[in-house]
């Protein structure tokens, strides 16, 4: 008695926060694939530029949103590092992706 797939074969599993991912059957391996898809987070990050233009800075001001799929890289790669460092990575996260950022003054700075 066979088990299992005859052919290859591939679902979506689950889509959420903009993340797809997809299971691969591939012979007798599974394969898991998932893709990020950023246009939520660009388009709310552009809403909020504009919703803030021509505002100062203030407490607690929101600068940016890091997405799920490139916070759980930020816990990773920041493990023990100082607050210092952390912020670096963080202005250096947005520089490299500036549609993410929320408060256009904090490019400038």
């Amino acid at each position: 008695m066979s088990e299992g797939f005859t052919e290859n074969v591939s679902f979506v599993e689950d889509v959420s926060n903009g993340v797809k991912t997809t299971l691969h059957f591939q012979g007798d391996q599974l394969i898991v694939q998932r893709e990020w898809d950023a246009t939520p987070w660009i388009e709310a990050a552009k809403a909020a530029r504009a919703a803030t233009a021509g505002e100062r800075w203030g407490d607690g001001r929101t600068v940016g949103y890091l997405p799920p799929a490139d916070h759980g890289r930020f816990l990773v790669e920041t493990r023990g590092w100082s607050q210092e460092e952390k912020r670096k990575w963080i202005r250096t996260y947005f520089q490299e992706r500036p549609d993410l950022v929320t408060f256009e003054k904090y490019l400038l700075k």
